[in-house]
């Protein structure tokens, strides 16, 4: 049976919505996400593999489940596609466009036919010589009654009249891609929002790279007022290649942030610094071990963080009782003998982009700190140090729980699993893997008895012509040619335990 033979009919309807969000060649594994056990309904045959997916299906699931589609992504510019949406769903809530250097017009009717639109995410290219489109998409958000998630992305055209448009909305979720040059547009969206659930932003700095970091240039928590319906807050401050007064200012504003009283509603808080770090010492943000005065957090379950120590990874175990999830964009610090860590009992997800050598000689202190992490996700590091590495082998060593690994960043670093007698017990692997690794893949499997998920990132899709053959039981899925890194990192947060 071939995907182009399949009987759309009989599919759940969860399962068609998340397909009308992607419905490009990425879809089948954000649709495998949307039901733990979705291989149980649907043919194993037909869905083992993107390379089984054929465009050819589309028309027929648009024309005959129209209805059933509520959501619309445009990420694969399919002008036919998107004219065929237009053309006979009148029921979307949701839509994806990334214009690119694109014309705004096929935009601009597809939000006309949908006037229900709960969610908007767009981002322009340069709209220069589309005024008039321009003009149009804005009254257009204007007239969107229902609106309560906006994303918006643009460097060309001025946020100001975004600005002018959601006044008199009633915003839940609002995120902001922009120029630090651009603070009145930003601040002002934000303020005429006062009952956002959920903030994200952006901030791409203008300003000398060696300058000293300030919140106008450099985005940080303590940056604007929290509004006290906010639970979400994420915030990215992007082109920050400075370092010398890096660790101070975050270390100064995180505690900051921490001392809020409103900090104590969020439910997830992400700080990011796009750039590089350089250096070959254990990073170091606090001299001496830190405390704060407010009270716990117990609503905060997830927190992504670009730097910890260890003093600071003791004062996250005491503050935020509840974590769940725990991003870190640097190695897991080693714990200091000054201070005490409780235990993260309820942390089932973390992401780390490495480990020191001193954690795999003595784990029992990582192991009671973290004891129930059943997803790890081990990232590439951006620091430069011989002190920690990325090897897959000692990760048992360090996470016995862990059941669901990926490591998607460098196909290297699985090859020291290779190298060992030992078995392991994970049940879902996310690696990549190039063309002369099919024999390496075949025989990682063999040192898996529980899997049930292998997912094989192989970007030139050469896996099977180089020999790569499996007839077990896990589902094992070959994927190329997609956007990799933005799919992992949602599939680490989508991942059902």
């Amino acid at each position: 049976m071939t995907a182009s033979e399949v009987n759309w009919a009989k599919l759940p309807k969860k399962i068609i919505k998340k397909i009308g969000s992607n419905i490009d060649n990425a879809f089948l594994l954000n649709a495998r996400l949307v039901n733990k056990h979705w291989l149980d309904s649907l043919n194993e045959l037909v869905f083992s593999s993107l390379e089984n997916w054929s465009s050819d299906s589309i028309p027929e699931l648009v024309k005959n489940h129209s209805t059933c589609i509520k959501s619309w992504s445009s990420s694969f510019r399919n002008e036919e596609y998107t004219q065929l949406v237009t053309d006979n769903v009148k029921s979307l809530e949701s839509i994806s466009w990334d214009n690119g250097e694109e014309f705004l017009g096929p935009l601009n009717k597809l939000i006309a036919n949908n006037p229900n639109i709960k969610s908007l995410s767009i981002e322009i290219g340069d709209y220069r010589d589309q005024d008039e489109e321009f003009a149009d998409f804005i009254n257009l958000v204007k007239s969107l009654k229902h609106l309560d998630t906006l994303k918006f992305q643009t460097f060309v055209p001025p946020l100001l009249p975004l600005v002018d448009a959601i006044k008199n909305m009633n915003l839940k979720n609002l995120s902001l891609k922009g120029l630090t040059n651009e603070p009145q547009a930003i601040w002002e969206a934000y303020n005429n929002s006062p009952n956002l659930k959920s903030f994200s932003l952006e901030l791409i700095s203008d300003v000398d790279i060696e300058a000293r970091p300030i919140r106008e240039t450099v985005i940080s928590p303590n940056s604007f007022e929290f509004h006290p319906t906010l639970e979400h807050v994420n915030l990215l401050a992007s082109s920050i290649m400075h370092r010398k007064y890096t660790y101070e200012y975050y270390g100064k504003e995180l505690l900051l942030a921490f001392e809020n009283p409103k900090f104590r509603n969020l439910k997830s808080f992400t700080w990011k610094l796009d750039g590089m770090v350089f250096t070959d010492d254990v990073i170091s943000i606090y001299k001496t071990p830190v405390t704060i005065t407010s009270k716990q957090c117990p609503n905060l379950t997830f927190l992504s963080l670009e730097l910890c120590d260890s003093h600071l990874l003791s004062l996250i175990s005491k503050q935020f009782p509840n974590l769940a999830q725990l991003n870190l964009n640097c190695p897991l610090p080693l714990p200091h003998p000054q201070n005490n860590h409780d235990s993260l009992v309820h942390l089932t997800k973390l992401a780390i982009s490495g480990y020191y050598h001193e954690a795999v000689r003595s784990p029992s202190t990582t192991q009671a700190i973290f004891p129930s992490v059943s997803v790890l996700k081990l990232q590439d590091s951006r620091i430069e140090s011989n002190d920690f590495n990325t090897e897959l082998s000692k990760i048992s060593t360090l996470f016995p729980s862990v059941k669901h690994l990926i490591s998607y960043d460098d196909h290297e670093k699985w090859y020291t699993l290779l190298d060992t007698n030992e078995s392991y017990n994970w049940e879902e692997l996310y690696i990549e893997a190039k063309g002369e690794d099919a024999k390496k893949a075949m025989k990682l499997i063999s040192k898996l008895p529980n899997l049930k998920v292998l997912y094989l990132y192989n970007y030139e899709n050469n896996l099977k012509e180089n020999g790569f053959t499996y007839n077990g039981d896990a589902c094992v899925i070959r994927a190329s040619g997609i956007d990799d890194g933005d799919y992992v990192t949602e599939l680490f947060q989508k991942l059902n335990c």
